[in-house]
């Protein structure tokens, strides 16, 4: 099939997928890889559209295929973020995250590739190397503006879980509002419970400094 018809029925299948008619899309989306120029693009697409109807194996073997044949940073991630979701294969999510930031052509798209990778690596147990990737991620984004709501609360909760409630506040703070009421109440929440954790440990210290006698304040 020629290139342009290929990219014809790449647009077609978005245009079904947005509008709810999957089945009209996955037939487009295959149509379009048997262009050999969009195939990959096309295998991509299908895999995505598998992964969010719960096609686990079959849309991994697409997404794999579709890297083999010419790897993008989307399609990594895109791989990489199905596992994050069904909780598989972990630590090769968190390389492959890298990887597709490594090679992203815009920011916004390596922050989000960055963030994958740091939420594979909060899954496995990894907290520090969490932190270290969604920093990088806040990072990019920060050039920008501020943090998205979902990099913002991700942030910060692992900063909470590491024992950095001071940083988690910052990072809220440095969280642009969120327009989802569910989202902007689950931010909403982990502010109060930054703000409790600086008290405690404010209250902590007090409580424990010698007194002007030299004595322990009891």
């Amino acid at each position: 099939m020629p290139e342009l018809q290929g990219r014809a029925a790449l647009s077609r299948g978005a245009a079904f997928e947005s509008a709810g008619d999957l089945d009209k899309a996955e037939a487009a989306y295959c149509e379009a890889a048997r262009s050999e120029a969009v195939r990959p693009l096309a295998l991509a697409d299908r895999a995505g559209l598998l992964a969010a109807q719960g096609a686990f194996g079959k849309a991994e073997e697409l997404y794999r295929e579709s890297i083999q044949s010419r790897p993008t940073a989307s399609a990594l991630n895109n791989l990489a973020w199905m596992y994050v979701v069904y909780g598989q294969k972990l630590d090769e999510a968190a390389a492959l995250a890298i990887r597709a930031a490594k090679i992203a052509d815009d920011q916004g798209l390596a922050a989000a590739c960055y963030r994958t990778a740091g939420l594979a690596s909060g899954l496995t147990g990894d907290l520090p190397n969490a932190v270290l990737l969604l920093r990088k991620a806040a990072d990019l984004q920060l050039k920008d503006g501020g943090l998205d709501a979902e990099l913002g609360f991700d942030l910060a909760r692992h900063l909470l879980l590491t024992e950095r409630p001071e940083e988690a506040l910052e990072a809220l703070n440095q969280t642009q509002p969120a327009s989802d009421p569910a989202q902007a109440a689950k931010l909403g929440a982990l502010r109060a419970m930054a703000q409790r954790r600086i008290a405690q440990e404010r209250w902590s210290c007090i409580a424990s400094a010698p007194d002007q006698e030299g004595g322990e304040r009891r």
